[in-house]
Order: C-alpha cells, then structure tokens, then sequence
C-alpha cells in the first residue's frame, strides 16, 4: 500500500521536489508549493499505480521519458489529474533511473518505449 511515507521518502531524496516538479526552490512560494505536493496523495497514488505497470530501462529514456509527457499519459489512464511533482515522486518511490532535465523542472525517467506503456484499457 502506497502511503504519505512513501511520498515524504521521496521528498526527502529530492528536496528541491514540490508540487510542479524539481528546482522548486528557484520558484515563488517553495515551502507552499511543497505542501500542495505532500497534499496530493491521490495523484501519488495514481502516478504509482501506472508507473508499476511500466516496464523500465536501466537508464532514463530521453525519447520517450520526459516526466510531464509521462503525467499526461498517466493521467489519462487513471482518469484524474497527476502533477508533475507527483509522477516524479512516483518514479523515484519505484526507484526509476531519473535526471534532471535542462529546464531543471522535469525530468527524464528509465520508462519503456510508450507502445508498452498501460493505457485506460488496463486498468
């Protein structure tokens, strides 16, 4: 079972991880925009969920493994909204290959080619 303990773990080993995904504390309101995270237990629990069904690479997949895109797919399967920060926090609780992109809020994440990815089907 997924928990606020598992989040709070995956904060911790990022601690620039908020609600919009990681280099938050280079944005307005970091301390708020952590809280909103720790407040979004039901997307954690939806982006852990998918993410599980995922297969993964040894290494992030720069083609197809942007997190933003992977929220959105993620989203659209669990039929409910998933924030960036989120998705992240579940690919590191999964312990998915991960680094920062150069936009410094997403990143790439050791996901499969999207073909293999869970679609709504799968649920």
């Amino acid at each position: 079972m997924v928990n606020r303990i598992h989040l709070a773990d995956a904060m911790q080993k990022y601690p620039d991880l908020t609600i919009d995904g990681l280099a938050g504390d280079r944005r307005p309101d970091f301390e708020g925009r952590r809280a909103e995270l720790v407040a979004a237990q039901d997307g954690f629990e939806r982006a852990v969920a998918w993410l599980s069904m995922v297969p993964r690479r040894k290494s992030p997949n720069r083609d197809a493994g942007h997190s933003y895109g992977l929220k959105h797919a993620a989203q659209k399967w669990a039929d409910g909204y998933i924030a960036n920060g989120a998705l992240i926090a579940a690919a590191v609780h999964l312990d998915f290959p991960i680094v920062q992109c150069p936009s410094g809020i997403n990143c790439w994440i050791g996901v499969a080619c999207e073909r293999k990815w869970p679609s709504r089907g799968d649920r």
